[in-house]
């Protein structure tokens, strides 16, 4: 029976041992190797909460389209042609036709005041890079201009810039060049706002 308990005694003795041995020093440096790994990915992973995201970037410019106001200054010319008179009220606009990567192609038609209203209908290049921040954006182009009345049309070039005032208004002002008819030369500044839509 002395016997028996002896060698059920070394048994368990080795079954503990077995279970519960501690543990090595190469398992025990193993957690100590991952957090290290961690902490330099930590310390060389890029930080892209500066770069702005593509809504972010949309969300800064000026608006893709816009109808408002705007008041036609008379800079040079006949003060009997629509361009180079007073100063006058109009109604002016922007629809985008084109979206391309690195510019737009927009509709900008003009309706100036007067007592003969005169149209202005120009077609434009917008600079403006796809997922850039750009609070303004230049664009120049052409078209022609259309009267009512006794006032004759003309050939249109322009170019001007749009600018983001908030989410809502975009800011823009444009030179028109009129080449008319009549051999004459008028140039008129266009400077409004437009509601975003």
């Amino acid at each position: 029976m002395n016997r028996f308990r002896f060698w059920s005694l070394i048994l368990a003795t080795g079954i503990v041992g077995t279970t519960f041995s501690p543990p090595t020093l190469a398992q025990s440096l193993e957690p100590a190797s991952s957090s290290a790994q961690d902490l330099q990915l930590g310390q060389t992973a890029p930080n892209d909460a500066s770069l702005p995201t593509p809504g972010e970037a949309a969300a800064t410019r000026p608006g893709i389209n816009y109808l408002g106001a705007a008041l036609d200054v008379g800079l040079g010319g006949r003060s009997t042609d629509p361009l180079g008179g007073a100063t006058i009220g109009a109604i002016a606009g922007k629809f985008r036709v084109i979206n391309a990567s690195a510019f737009e192609i927009s509709f900008r038609p003009s309706i100036l005041l007067a007592t003969d209203s005169t149209i202005l209908l120009a077609g434009t290049i917008d600079f403006i890079q796809e997922g850039q921040s750009r609070s303004v954006v230049p664009y120049v182009g052409a078209g022609g201009v259309v009267g009512t009345g006794n006032n004759n049309g003309a050939f249109l070039i322009t170019g001007g810039g749009d600018v983001h005032v908030n989410d809502s208004v975009t800011a823009f002002g444009q030179l028109n060049f009129g080449f008319f008819t009549s051999n004459t030369t008028s140039v008129s500044l266009l400077i409004g706002a437009g509601f975003n839509f």
